[in-house]
This record gives structure tokens, C-alpha cells and sequence, in this order.
């Protein structure tokens, strides 16, 4: 009896020995929830994500953040502190000495956003501590950036929701903000063989007008530096200046250069130009579903328009910018162009089919059934030659397989195909109405070893 007392009072000598050792590191101790204690939390925008998205170190100082505002919620939706301030020229502030309760809480992060202006979003007078504020408050919240050829006055707006634990003091915890809109930097090579090329002006289609609202949060919350790939978070779209302007479909286009200034790009050299953007997205009912860009060119004195389409895929997606993009979008320009020329075989006092340019995309027109064949034409920009089909120099060929059918609704009779005998398509037409969608690539053959590859989208229309 006496020896199982002797090894009880050891097991508690031993356990009390093992707590007294945990009380020396107050970091191990347990907190009640609702203790409170002194943490850091520290604020920064978010890097890039993936290649087409931006590297902080890009960023000019205007891009960071100006002033900040942190709001900490509890699992009561209760606000239990606000903290802001003002800083110049930093890409990161540690906002020390704060008071917590122990807890899980919900962080709402700002940068270059007011209270004033966070409390018109939320169609509250006032934030202060002990107000009621929920996740679904903020997720509804709009806010209009009014990024489309932003300056750098008073920094790019930023925002962000996160989750954190408080489990005790001396704690550090990473917020992270995005920015809401979008950077785009065109990188523009000459190598038109031509001495020098003016820009006039730089044009994309398809953007969020400025006085437009979006989402003052992002579509998903970010929580490391490296954030997950982002989404436009734009509501139906209504105009919070006027909200009786504005629809679902309401899009503008954006001038880079506003005509005040040009790029003038030597033979061989690149240029870049930057523009800021709202978040947008190609509406899902548009004819092309892509966005253009026009680049308005002097040539002898004239001004000339090329037009590019940002074709998507699944590295770049192009249905869409995000905010905090940074996409960087490289164009050639080159001395050749692709042309069609439609032949067909209408009755007498029936129109022959026409080509003609519609918003960076061409729309081919026939009125009746039967034959008919698109030759394509390859013309050097600088002295008007056509060159022939061929593998040599000074030639072009077509890119084999490259020819798509999208949307034929039933108008052909025989599917248009590539004719490697004569180097056209050939096609016959029911006698329905309709249209429908192709895009083919020729290989232009420049000497030296130096081949282009050209792009032609057509919408073939029947009527």
C-alpha cells in the first residue's frame, strides 16, 4: 500500500513539474476568448500572380498606398477596432501596439479609401467601434474607382477582406490589399522595315466607364502576397452618379495617348505605353466577344487605323481584366496585311458579295445561294506589291489546318475548305440566312530566314 502512495505522489510531483515549466513562456499559455492582447498586424498590397500580372517592384510609388484604413470585426459582427493613418511612399506599414480580443475576427483592409467614402459605399453616416458589420454588407457594397486613364492623384484605391485567429500577445498578422483597377503596358516593336512610325494614338474597346460601379471587395478574399488568380466583381452595371444611366452592357473605349501626345518608334526599336483601367468584361451576348485595340498611325500624313483582337486562351485570358492586373500586351508592327477578296455568282440584279472592316474583325456579305470562293491577299504596306503563294522569299503560304468554322447556322451547302491547288477556300450556300464565324493564318516569307504569321478573323453573313 505504501509503495503505490510513493509512485502516486511521483506521477504529480512530475506533472506539476511539467506545468510550472510551461508558465515560463508566455506564448504557450492559453487565452480565454475575449482576453485582450497587444498584436501587429502589417499592411501591404499584393504582388503579382502570375505572368501577365504585375511584380510590385514595377510599381510606381503613386501605385502604393497613401493612407490606409484596417476595420476588425468579431465573430458577433461587431466592429471592435478601426485603426487608420497616413503614410508616403511606402509599400508596406506596420501598425504596432494594437488591442485585440482573443478570437477569430474579420479584417476589412483599405488603402487610398476614406472612412467618409467607405461609409457612403455601406449607405451608413458613420463607422465606429460597436457598429454592426457584416461580410455580406461589404460584399455588397459598390464603390467606383473611376480608374480609366487614372493619373496618380491620391493613390490607386485598394481593398481586401480576411479572416485571422487571435490566440494571444506579441502576435503579427499580414494583411494584404489589391488594387481595383487594372494596369495595361503596350510594348510596341517597329520592324516594318520603315525608318520611323508615329503613334498617334492607342485605343481599347470593351472597358468599365469611369462613374461606374463595381464591387468594393474583390470576388475572393487574399491571403499571402503571391494572390490567386482574380476575377472582375462587377454588379449589374449602374451608373452611382446617375443611377438612372447605364446598363448591362454599357462599355467604353479608352484612348492611352487622348491624342495629346505620340510614340515615335524607330526601325527595329520597341516602345512601351501604360494605361490604367476599370475591371471589365466582355459581355457574353457581344458579336465578337473580344476586346480590340486600335493603334491610330501617321503615314505620310495620314492617319491610319491598325486594329488588333485579344483572342483568349488560357494562359492570357482575354474575356476580361481584372483588378490588380498587370498585363503587358506586345504588338508587331509589320509591313504586310492580309486581305480577302470574295468571288461569287449572283443573279442578275443581285449585289456580288462584299468585304468590308467592322470593329477589327470583317464581315463578308453574299446575297445568294450557290458558289463561291475567299481568295486571301498578302500586300507589303510600303510599296503596294502583292506577293505570290510560294515557300521562297517574298511569298506566303497558307498556315495548313488553321481554317475554323464557329456558328455556321445551316447557310452553306457545302462547307468552305482550303484549296491547296488553287490557295483559296471554296464554299457553296443553302438558301438559308444567317451567318458564320472563321479565322485562318497565312506564313509570309520576308527573307533571311524571317517568316510573320497573319491572322484573319471573317464573319461570313448571308442574307
Amino acid at each position: 500500500m505504501l509503495k503505490i502512495l510513493f509512485r502516486l505522489s511521483f506521477v504529480l510531483s512530475a506533472l506539476l513539474l511539467v506545468a510550472c515549466s510551461g508558465n515560463d513562456n508566455e506564448t504557450d499559455m492559453h487565452y480565454p476568448i475575449g482576453t485582450p492582447v497587444e498584436v501587429q498586424l502589417r499592411l501591404s498590397p499584393v504582388g503579382s500572380y502570375n505572368a501577365t500580372r504585375a511584380e510590385d517592384a514595377n510599381a510606381k510609388d503613386e501605385e502604393m498606398m497613401n493612407s490606409w484604413v484596417v476595420i476588425v470585426v468579431n465573430n458577433q459582427n461587431q466592429i471592435e477596432k478601426i485603426e487608420s493613418g497616413s503614410i508616403s511612399n511606402l509599400e508596406q506599414v506596420g501598425i504596432a501596439d494594437v488591442i485585440l480580443t482573443v478570437g477569430e475576427k474579420t479584417v476589412y483592409s483599405f488603402a487610398n479609401i476614406s472612412l467618409t467614402k467607405l461609409a457612403t459605399a455601406l449607405n451608413v453616416q458613420s463607422l465606429s467601434e460597436g457598429n454592426v458589420l457584416t461580410l455580406d454588407n461589404m460584399k455588397a457594397a459598390l464603390f467606383s474607382p473611376n480608374g480609366n486613364n487614372w493619373n496618380g492623384t491620391n493613390g490607386i484605391p485598394m481593398s481586401n477582406w480576411q479572416t485571422i485567429t487571435v490566440t494571444g500577445p506579441k502576435e503579427t498578422h499580414d494583411l494584404f490589399v489589391c488594387r481595383m483597377i487594372a494596369k495595361l503596358e503596350f510594348q510596341i516593336k517597329n520592324i516594318t522595315g520603315k525608318e520611323i512610325i508615329k503613334i498617334k494614338n492607342i485605343s481599347i474597346s470593351d472597358i468599365t466607364p469611369n462613374g461606374t460601379a463595381t464591387k468594393l471587395m474583390p470576388a475572393s478574399t487574399v491571403t499571402s502576397d503571391e494572390a490567386s488568380e482574380m476575377q472582375p466583381n462587377l454588379p449589374e452595371r449602374v451608373n452611382i452618379d446617375n443611377p438612372t444611366v447605364g446598363n448591362n452592357n454599357q462599355s467604353t473605349t479608352v484612348n492611352v495617348l487622348n491624342g495629346t501626345e505620340e510614340i515615335t518608334i524607330a526601325n527595329d526599336e520597341t516602345k512601351n505605353a501604360t494605361v490604367y483601367l476599370n475591371e471589365s468584361k466582355i459581355d457574353p451576348t457581344s458579336r465578337y466577344g473580344l476586346f480590340m485595340i486600335t493603334l491610330t498611325i501617321d503615314k505620310d500624313g495620314a492617319n491610319e487605323e491598325v486594329r488588333y483582337a485579344l483572342v483568349s486562351n488560357d494562359n492570357e485570358k482575354w474575356t476580361y481584366i481584372a483588378r490588380n492586373d498587370y498585363r503587358i500586351i506586345p504588338i508587331v508592327l509589320d509591313d504586310y496585311k492580309l486581305d480577302i477578296i470574295p468571288i461569287d455568282y449572283p443573279p442578275i440584279g443581285v449585289y456580288p458579295a462584299s468585304v468590308k472592316e467592322e470593329d477589327g474583325t470583317f464581315t463578308c456579305t453574299s446575297h445568294a445561294a450557290g458558289e463561291f470562293s475567299l481568295q486571301p491577299v498578302v500586300t507589303r504596306y510600303s510599296t503596294g506589291e502583292q506577293l505570290p503563294y510560294g515557300a521562297t522569299e517574298n511569298t506566303w503560304s497558307y498556315v495548313d489546318k488553321s481554317w475554323t468554322i464557329s456558328n455556321p447556322n445551316s447557310i452553306y451547302k457545302t462547307a468552305p475548305a482550303w484549296n491547296a491547288t488553287d490557295h483559296y477556300f471554296e464554299g457553296s450556300f443553302n438558301n438559308y440566312t444567317g451567318e458564320a464565324y472563321h479565322e485562318f493564318s497565312v506564313l509570309v516569307n520576308k527573307g533571311n530566314s524571317a517568316q510573320q504569321t497573319l491572322t484573319y478573323r471573317l464573319w461570313v453573313i448571308r442574307k
